[in-house]
């Protein structure tokens, strides 16, 4: 019987890490350097920085101009801001104050 366990053991240790591989990668908008020279990380600390503040979520954004990922900041006040970071500078485009809690 202990014969048995150890087969099973050592199957898994071959299927586990074979199955991992199959998972698909993360779509580009997910990766850390979705399109620019700015990774979505390198944005959330531009943006920490700048406020103050504590990032909740970064979102690439590309629709009205140049991309920028949308940082929401919660400030230390509570507020909450949302910062954006020019994908190709890392510059601050535009910060905006959120009404609400979206998320």
């Amino acid at each position: 019987m202990e014969s048995g366990k150890s087969w099973g053991l050592a199957l898994a240790c071959v299927a586990i890490p074979s199955l991992l591989a199959a998972v698909p990668a993360a779509p580009a908008d997910d990766d850390e350097s979705a399109g620019g020279p700015v990774t979505r990380i390198e944005a959330i600390a531009i943006a920490e920085e700048i406020s103050g503040g504590r990032a909740l979520r970064a979102e690439w954004e590309d629709v009205d101009g140049p991309p920028v990922y949308e940082v929401l900041i919660r400030m230390s006040d509570g507020s909450l801001e949302e910062l954006e970071i020019d994908v190709a500078t890392g510059t601050l485009v535009v910060t905006e104050p959120e009404d609400c809690c979206t998320d």
